[in-house]
């Protein structure tokens, strides 16, 4: 028989609503993925960057010093003369030295084409930060090196005073490969640099973005920005820097996340197993044994499991005060596996979904309870393991008002949850900081769940269907 074409009448009458469902979930799905988008980016952008564009989910290009960055190789140092040799000489001095000059030079070259560009020793001492005197000198060594030349004289309240226009073909003379402009940002870049590792006991690099360098030089077109700092990374000063990586090494290190880490990982491990090895062995008994009050104890698990958290909070708490259990990690992992009792009545109902036949015929061979349930039974509900495990895993994770019941009165064990809370807490603004902390909590949660979807899956079709 001859299959019939589907035509495009036929199409839009009974696949379009159906299509428009499917569009309608994927632009759900990726309107829901934007936050941890906006986290993951936010996580990997410069300090500037992630205060003034806050709401973009990708880093800008950005650009930073290459590690072996060498100052004295980059810059021209005999801009400033006689300086290592002066009294009172400070690396601040020569670097603020070499700052104006360049700025001048930068200034100069920019109005080339325009009248009026020269300086005099009164503006450049305003631009420098320099006495008359001072600037006097400094401006007769940019005429000596061949920088400026002298163009008649000014006249001011002070009296004349001699002024510099910018000598022919000065830009070979401060770099030979790059604009003062760009000189003086490899200056700032590694100025920043030496005061953010003087004062920090992590950092990160600091870096610079297109938008940045026009704005800080006054430069009319963004093109040329661009264009600018690629010839520096070109010349091998500068490299990309647009994933700012270390944002996370800053957190783990600087803010001691490594310890809140450690600590939220050995807690999550023992609540885990907990959970795990108890709820088994209960929804077990509750599945396979006959004992008196087993009704009871099914009753009030299930009253317990719908009862809310914080209505258990105060006699919990009052008990392990009194156990001197709220200031360590055994009282608190605890409190946490207490949380699995509804995990209990999943195990029971999966074990109820198990063949009869297998461990009467464990019993037969002459195993015991226990060996039938480690043996047998254990092994063959790995499915609803896994997915005990996995909630097991997001409860201790994730959970916030006990740890921080338990451990108000010592920070060091504090978990990753109220760490990063109390972080945020005290560094407002700081969202590339806030974010990458935020991510080094939450990455390990979808890890652990991509890893044991299929099993979760495997035990709801399981349970669903029994036999």
């Amino acid at each position: 028989m001859k299959k019939r074409k589907t035509s495009l009448k036929d199409f839009i009458r009974y696949k379009s609503p159906l299509l428009f469902v499917h569009v309608l979930l994927i632009v759900l799905g990726l309107l829901n993925l934007y936050p941890f988008v906006w986290m993951l980016g936010t996580s990997m952008k410069a300090e500037a960057e992630a205060s003034s564009d806050r709401m973009s989910p990708i880093p800008r290009p950005k650009f930073m010093l290459v590690d072996e960055f060498d100052l004295h190789e980059a810059v021209p140092l005999p801009l400033a003369p006689g300086l290592r040799e002066a009294e009172g000489f400070t690396y601040e001095r020569l670097l603020g030295n070499l700052r104006s000059k360049l700025r001048l030079i930068d200034r100069l070259q920019r109005r080339a084409d325009e009248e009026g560009a020269y300086t005099h020793p009164i503006a450049y001492s305003g631009l420098a930060r320099v006495d008359v005197d001072e600037a006097q000198v400094q401006l007769n060594h940019l005429v000596d090196v061949g920088l400026l030349v002298r163009d008649g004289e000014r006249d001011t309240p002070e009296g004349p005073l001699p002024r510099y226009r910018l000598a022919p073909g000065a830009e070979g003379i401060v770099h030979r490969d790059m604009l003062p402009r760009q000189v003086l940002t490899l200056i700032n870049l590694h100025e920043e640099n030496r005061r953010r590792a003087t004062t920090r006991s992590a950092y990160a690099a600091d870096r610079i973005s297109a938008t940045e360098y026009n704005s800080h030089f006054g430069l009319s077109d963004m093109e040329k920005a661009e264009v600018e700092l690629k010839q520096m990374m070109e010349a091998g000063w500068v490299t990309d820097g647009t994933w700012q990586v270390m944002n996370y090494w800053v957190v783990l290190k600087g803010e001691n996340h490594i310890l809140n880490f450690l600590t939220t990982v050995l807690l999550t491990c023992v609540v885990v197993l907990g959970t795990i090895f108890t709820s088994s062995m209960l929804g077990y008994a509750l599945a396979r044994m006959r004992f008196p009050g087993r009704f009871w104890i099914l009753g009030v698990m299930i009253f317990s499991s719908i009862l809310p958290s914080e209505a258990r909070m105060i006699p919990i708490f009052k008990m392990l005060l009194a156990l001197n259990g709220l200031e360590n990690l055994w009282g608190l992992s605890t409190w946490l596996i207490s949380f699995g009792v509804g995990n209990a009545l999943l195990m029971a109902g999966f074990f109820l979904t198990l063949p009869k036949e297998v461990g009467e015929a464990a019993e037969v061979d002459g195993a015991g309870v226990f060996r039938t349930f480690f043996d047998i039974m254990l092994p063959m509900a790995q499915p609803i393991v896994m997915t005990v495990g996995m909630f097991a895993f997001l409860t201790a994770w994730n959970e916030f008002l006990v740890p921080l019941l338990c451990t108000i009165s010592r920070p060091s064990m504090q978990p990753l949850a109220v760490a990063v809370y109390n972080f945020q807490a005290g560094h407002p603004g700081k969202w590339h900081q806030i974010n990458a902390a935020a991510s080094i909590m939450v990455l390990p949660v979808i890890l652990g769940f991509l890893c044991v979807q299929k099993h979760v899956v495997k035990s709801i079709a399981v349970g669903a269907v029994k036999g």
